[in-house]
Parts: C-alpha cells; structure tokens; sequence
C-alpha cells in the first residue's frame, strides 16, 4: 500500500488501465461481433430450412391418399411461399404487427434501464436487421424420373407391401426350380420341332410311296383289262367270221351284229390300251427309283436326328419317346417301304412290259392277221367267180355251200370257226394261241399294290377321340382373347392423354402374332411348329435374379394398380362355401367382403382408373383394355400350347395312341397323299389347342390356379378334346407349382424390366389423377423436392456509429454482412 502512497507514482496506474482497456474493449466488440456473425449465419440456415418445409408443406392431398406419393401441389408457387417464410420467420414477424424489431427490444431493454434513456430510438440496438436480398426457388426431380418413383414406390411398399408379397410372390421363391424346368422343356419341345420338320420333310417320301402304289394299282387294272379285251375279242371274233360267211356263201343263218361292232371297236383301241399298260410299267419303274431315292434321304434324316439326340434322352423322357418314334419310323421306311419299292425294281416282267414299246402295235398286226385269214377264203371265192365269168360278160352262177377260215400260217383251213380260234399249238398258229403269244409275259400278272401305310399303324381301340371334324374346329376357332366378361367394361385411354404419357420413350416391342391355322390341306406342319413357339420364347426362361428395390416396387404395383379379374363380381368373399372350398382357388381372391383389395385396404373395383386392366398395361403399353389383354392372353396361350403339345404327346396311353389312330384314317381318306405322321401332329396340336381353351378359361374366368407345368398326369381333356374337362383332373395343389393368372402378370412385369415398368407405371397415374379431377395433373410437373438459393444480410454492429461509421468508411467497409444460402429439401 505504501507503493501507491508514494507521490512519484501518482496517476500511473490510471495510465495503465486506460492503455489496456482500449484493447480489451476492441476485443471484446471482436468477439461480440463474431459471436453475432455466427449466430446470423445459424439462423439463417435455420430459417432456410423451416421456409423450405413450409414450402412443401403444399402438397398434392390427393396423390398422397390414392397413391402414397409425394410431390408439391403448385410447383410454381413455391418461390413465394418460400419467401414469405423465410422473411416472417427472420423478422420474427407475429410478436407485434406494428413494431420494428428494434422497437420490439427496445421495448424489453427500456423497463431495466429506465426511463429517458439516451439510446432511446437508436437502431444499433437491433444487433442483426435481418433482410432477405435475393430469393430463387428451383422444384427439382418430378415423379416422371424413373428413379425418383421407384424410391417413393419402395418407400411405400415396405411397409404397406408385406401381404401383397406373402400372398401373390410365392412362385419367387422357386424361381430356380421354375426356370430348371423350363428350359427342360425348351429342350425337348426343341427337338420336337426338329422331329416335326422331319416328319414334314420325310412327306415325300410317303406322298411318293402312295403315287406309286396308286401307279402299280392303275398297272394291275390296266394288265387285268388287256386280258380281258384279249378274251372278249376272242368271244367277239365268231360272229365277224360267221358275218364273212354269211356274206361269201349261200348259207342261211344270223350273227350278232352287237359283237361285231364291239370287235371293231376293240380293233381300233387295242393299240392304245396296251400301249397305256407299257406307259404304266414305265411310270412305275421310274416312281419306284424316285421313291428309292426319296426313302433313302427319309432314312438318312432320322439317322441324323437319331445321332443328334444321342444319349439325351435318358435324361429327358420326352426326348427319349422322339428317337424311339424316329426308329419305327425308320423301320417303317427301310422294312416296309423299301423291300415293296425293290420289289418292284427288280421284277423282270415289269422291266419286260416298260421296255415294249411295240406292244399295242404288234397286237394289232396280230389281230390284223386274224382278220386277213378270216377273209382269205372269200377271196378265194371272188376269184372263182371272177373266173367263170364268159366271153360274153355272163356269169355262170354256182351254189356255195361251205366257207373256210385259214390258220395263221395262212396253207391250212379249217371249216369250223371254234377249231380256228381254239384249237391248240402248233405251227398251224390258232387264233388264241396268236393274240395269248402277245400278252403272255405279262398276262394275269399283278404287283402288290397295298400301300404300307396301312399296316403301319394298329387300332388301339382310341378311334372316335379325335377326327378331323374336331381338328379342324381348334384350328379355326375364333380368337377368345376379346369375348365379353363380367367384369368391369373395357377402356381406353384418351389419346391426347396417351400421346403425353410420361414412357412414351420407353414404349414396349411389337405385339406378338395371333396363334391359329394349323389345320390345312396341304401337308404343312408351319402352324403345328409355331404351336411350340411358346416354349422356346418361353417367358420362363427369362426369369432372372430380382433385387430387393425391384420386388417392393412390383409389390406396390400389385397393391395398387387393378388387373382383368379384380372387378370382377363373383369373385369376393359372397362366394359360394363350394367355391371356397376348392382347393384351386386362391384364399385371397375371397379373404374380403369386397374382392381384391389395395394397400390402403380399400376394395380395388371401387377404383376410378382409366383402365380397367392396369396390370395388363404395364406388360403391354397400349392405349386400351382391349390390345393389352390380348396380348397378354396370347402370351399366356402360347406358353400353355407349347407346354400341353408337350404333355400330351407324353401320354402314350390315350392321347398319342389316339391321334395315330385318327391319323391314319385321315391319311387314308386323302389316299396317303398327307403323310399319316403330318396329321399325328395336326391332331396332337389340336387337341393341345383344346386343352389351352380350357385352361384359359379356368385361368381367367374362374379365377383359379393351375399347374405351371403340365404333364401326362395332370391333363384335363383326356377323353374327348372338345368337351368338358374337370378342374380336379389336375390333382393335387402340392404335387408341383401352380399360377394364377396374376402370377403370369408377375412374371410378364419381371422381364419388362424396371424402367418400363416404373415409367408405365407413372402413365397410369397421370391418366387417373386427370380422370379423377386433376385435370392439370402432370408427372414431369409433380415435383418432390426444391433447390432454394438466398441471399440474407446483417448490419454492422457499429458500422452506423460514430466513431466508426467514419474509420469503417476509411477502410472501405460499406453496406451490410452477405450470407449466401444454398438448400435441397424434399421427400
């Protein structure tokens, strides 16, 4: 204490407190200041935030309730709306409505220090005043981006989904099992398609086989009429020789002259008839060399298919039948087909007649013989006659009483016509002997004109199953695909609406052709190869590994989007308990009093959508109820074709034994010109066409499961192919994989892919949001988030306060603290 008493240092602490306080005091309005920037700096975040929420808080009610989807209502107004949250919430604007936020806190302050403050008034007090400088609002990624509505579909689905997957997405589980078995049968029906082309090619051989024994069955008619115009030129020859008589001598008597036109008749013919028997031997050797050839290339292709399908069919019985069936066919061709044809080919009377080109010719010179020799003796006559005649012109007459034939060697006669024509051999040559020497070789001889085919196949009692009549109605039945439901009526899409979908970039392939018109007259097996076409495009095979997002994504579709069956009316919980009860219909179609339901678990026909068939849709894209379910139906027919074509012809106990039978039957009725094994296969995909029509409608008009994979047990049509067909033919649900008609959707909407599906996905719910009252509605316009950029600002503490508004002008500090403000918020 004695160190302040001294007066030496009196005023020198003053001195030293001043100099420290300055720095303090300017370190201290530092720290004020930053701590002040600071704090602006977070509540201007803040306040960002809390205007962005406020700007989505204006969302589309309507979308979020039908379709759990977010976006903003009015994009448009999103700048505006952010605005004005923002300015509200940095003024703090509701404590007041006619105070500045300096007279706000002056108001506070002056109640501590009292009245007639000397600051009273004074802005420096409002440590921030706040302004908003700039404000720009950008809506950003609208539900018409693929991603941005499949993250808010899975979002969805996560929790709304669970029972749409547990109900509809079983056969997911077994995909590996399923796609196995596909391709097994690609593989058999594969080589089913190249036995088919092969029966088809080996047709010639059997068209040419059943030429030629029509050709040999002309030849034995043809060699069986010379005999006969042989004998009735013979039985004819008397009454010409007793007409010669009659007309030389003064004999009474009579002949017939009806035999001796006849035996003109036969004189002027016979060359060409028999020349025909030589045409037809010919004709015959050169269709059986044809039909050698024929038979040898029909062999080679089922050796080659043979080799091709070497060792598998012990792994695929189906296979197995197919090479069993290519070596009867073999047999058939080779045993059967070639020993007749060789046969013939090395018959030497029938090489004898094709090469005598001078049959006709040397029968009617005989013939000629006959008639001279005939004649020779009335000659004779007239010579006599001609003789006797006088000088003076004058005939004497004389009676003649007898007549004689001349034998062909023309130095003997014989009085009685029998003995000329019959006698016997000898050089006197008798008349029978002569024209018999013509045709001898070949006369009474005839060549085995069956044809093979009809020993080929044996009755096994399945006559009457199937016929041509049967055929040729699967054949040409009419498309069922379009034929009127009870469900909800068909719709279209409007076209203005259809032209602005949201995927018209991502628009489906063309729409696959219309099965039909195996049924012909003219051999082709093209309409019963495409039957097949649906196991090897096969949507099976194009199953694939589905991702997690990719499953709840299908699970909100199926939760929210309607197909065919899901207005229809009988299929609800007022069912009957018989219908219930069966063990082909799902629990689920009838789990609700009111149908299928949603996942807002509200009925799906109390929908207002623009489609009826909205599944359908995001398969197919196309404008209306109508094309969609076409496709699809065809899709489903053809895969089911080509699996029951494959089925049946397992079946070696009814169905196969069956359509051989009515095969050949048809074969026969057409003389074997449409080979039997063509129509084996005609009737086969006939009665597989009965089979899917029946199926199709248990599928989609009764509402049931049927098996997935068919087989020789669990056909439903295998007694009469265009009748009835129980539904518990199929047996037992355990027994292998069963659909429904969804689980074919599911499959369909598997292999569009993800972008088609979600893209067609975001057209449906554009088109019912118009339909539904939002007629400006658009998903490239239903944003769900917002990029906001602002520019906030301060003032300086003590920028506007002498004495250092003019040091901050000095120094070049003028205006207001910045603070640039980039935000993205959304769903």
């Amino acid at each position: 204490m004695k160190f302040f008493e001294n007066k030496r240092n009196r005023g020198a602490v003053s001195i030293f407190l001043v100099i420290i306080l300055l720095p303090t005091m300017l370190l201290c309005a530092v720290l004020i200041d930053g701590s002040r920037v600071a704090s602006a700096r977070a509540m201007t975040q803040e306040a960002a935030d809390l205007a962005a929420t406020s700007a989505l808080s204006v969302y589309n009610q309507k979308l979020k309730d039908d379709y759990g989807l977010f976006a903003v209502k009015e994009p448009d107004k999103l700048e505006k709306i952010y605005k004005e949250s923002l300015e509200a919430t940095l003024l703090a604007s509701g404590l007041s409505e006619d105070e500045a936020y300096s007279e706000k806190l002056w108001g506070i302050m002056k109640d501590t220090v009292g009245l007639n403050n000397p600051y009273e008034g004074k802005n420096f007090l409002n440590l921030y005043d706040f302004k908003v400088d700039s404000c720009k609002v950008e809506p950003k990624y609208p539900l018409a981006e693929k991603d941005v509505l499949q993250n808010q579909m899975v979002e969805y689905a996560k929790y709304r989904g669970i029972y749409i997957m547990a109900d509809r997405f079983g056969i997911l589980t077994g995909k590996g099992s399923v796609k196995e078995t596909a391709e097994q049968e690609k593989e058999a029906t594969d080589v089913m398609e190249t036995k088919m082309d092969v029966d088809e090619k080996n047709g010639d051989a059997d068209k040419k086989i059943a030429e030629l024994m029509k050709l040999v069955e002309e030849l034995n008619q043809a060699v069986y009429m010379a005999g006969v115009i042989k004998e009735t030129y013979l039985e004819d020859l008397p009454a010409y020789m007793e007409k010669v008589k009659l007309e030389n001598t003064d004999i009474e008597g009579d002949y017939n002259s009806n035999d001796v036109s006849e035996l003109k008749g036969i004189h002027r013919t016979v060359s060409s008839d028999l020349q025909r028997c030589q045409i037809l031997a010919k004709a015959v050797l050169d269709q059986a060399k044809n039909t050698k050839i024929s038979l040898e290339q029909a062999i080679t292709r089922l050796d080659d298919f043979k080799e091709g399908q070497e060792g598998r069919g012990e792994e695929n019985e189906t296979i197995g039948g197919l090479v069993e069936d290519a070596q009867t066919d073999r047999s058939y061709y080779q045993d059967t087909c070639m020993a007749r044809v060789d046969e013939l080919l090395n018959d030497k009377r029938l090489e004898q007649l094709a090469a005598d080109e001078y049959l006709g010719s040397r029968m009617r010179q005989t013939m000629g013989q006959i008639e001279r020799a005939v004649e020779k003796y009335a000659d004779e006559i007239e010579e006599n006659d001609s003789d006797s005649e006088g000088e003076d012109g004058e005939t004497e007459e004389e009676e003649i009483l007898e007549y004689y034939y001349y034998y062909l060697d023309m130095t003997n006669r014989e009085e009685d016509a029998q003995t000329v024509i019959n006698g016997g051999a000898g050089p006197k040559k008798y008349y029978r002997q002569a024209v018999t020497e013509v045709i001898q070789y070949f006369q009474g001889r005839s060549w085995n004109a069956v044809n093979p085919a009809q020993s080929r196949s044996q009755n096994s009692g399945q006559e009457g199953k199937i016929n041509e009549s049967v055929a040729s109605d699967q054949s040409a039945k009419e498309d069922e695909s379009t034929k009127p439901d009870n469900g909800e009526e068909r719709k279209s899409i409007k076209s203005e609406d259809y032209k602005d979908r949201p995927s018209k970039s991502y628009q489906s392939a063309a729409t696959p052709e219309q099965f039909g018109g195996y049924w012909n007259t003219s051999g082709s097996l093209s309409g019963a190869k495409k039957a097949l076409d649906g196991s090897k495009n096969s949507v099976l095979l194009q199953l694939g590994e589905t991702a997690r997002d990719e499953v709840l994504s299908i699970a909100y579709m199926f939760g929210t989007f309607k197909t065919r069956m899901s207005t229809k009316p009988d299929l609800n919980g007022k069912m009957s308990q018989e219908e219930k009860d069966c063990v082909y219909m799902p629990a689920w179609r009838y789990a609700h009093e009111d149908g299928e339901i949603d996942m807002r678990f509200e009925p799906k026909k109390d929908r207002k959508t623009a489609l009826r068939s909205e599944i359908e849709y995001l398969v197919c894209g196309k404008q209306s109820d109508q094309e969609n379910e076409q496709i699809i139906y065809r899709i489903i027919f053809a895969e089911r074709l080509a699996n029951n074509v494959y089925a049946m012809y397992r079946d070696k106990k009814t169905i196969k034994p069956a359509c051989e039978v009515a095969a050949f039957a048809a074969s026969m009725a057409t003389e074997f010109v449409i080979p039997e094994r063509v129509f084996f296969w005609i009737f086969l995909t006939a009665w597989a066409t009965a089979e899917t029509s029946l199926e199709m409608h248990y599928l989609l008009d009764c509402g049931y499961k049927i098996p997935l994979f068919k087989n020789n047990k669990n056909i439903i049509l295998n007694e009469i192919p265009d009748g009835d067909g129980l539904v518990d033919n199929y047996g037992s649900v355990n027994s292998g994989v069963f659909v429904t008609y969804e689980d074919y959707l599911l499959i369909l909407l598997l292999i569009q892919g993800s972008e088609k599906r979600i893209m067609r996905s975001a057209d449906l719910i554009e088109v019912n949001m118009k339909k539904n009252g939002e007629e400006s509605f658009s998903m490239d316009k239903a944003f769900t988030y917002l990029k906001a950029d602002s520019q906030m600002s301060i003032r300086y503490l003590f920028g506007s306060t002498a004495p250092f508004k003019s040091d901050y002008e000095a120094n070049g500090v003028t205006g207001r603290i910045k603070y640039n403000n980039t935000i993205y918020q959304g769903y």
